[in-house]
């Protein structure tokens, strides 16, 4: 399963930076919707685009396998399984 470390990256650029970071200013600067970001950082999101992705290596100078990490355990879609075979 592919984990989004969304909101460890947010806590670690808050103590770096000795402040609150909230989902309105990381839209107001990458322009990604705080529903968007919600979505991330509970885990809920099914596909990651470039643009996406881009916007916030940007935002937390980290390359996307900071943002991104593979976990061993259950595949989301059973369906799809075999077709990646």
């Amino acid at each position: 399963m592919i984990k989004c470390q969304l909101r460890s990256l947010i806590a670690a650029k808050e103590m770096r930076e000795n402040r609150r970071i909230s989902y309105r200013e990381i839209e107001a600067e990458t322009s990604i919707s705080s529903s968007t970001l919600s979505r991330l950082g509970k885990n809920k999101m099914r596909q990651f685009n470039d643009k996406l992705l881009s916007a916030l290596c940007h935002y937390f100078n980290c390359q996307v396998g900071d943002i991104l990490q593979y976990q061993p355990g259950e595949y989301r879609d059973s369906e799809n399984a075999s077709s990646l075979e």
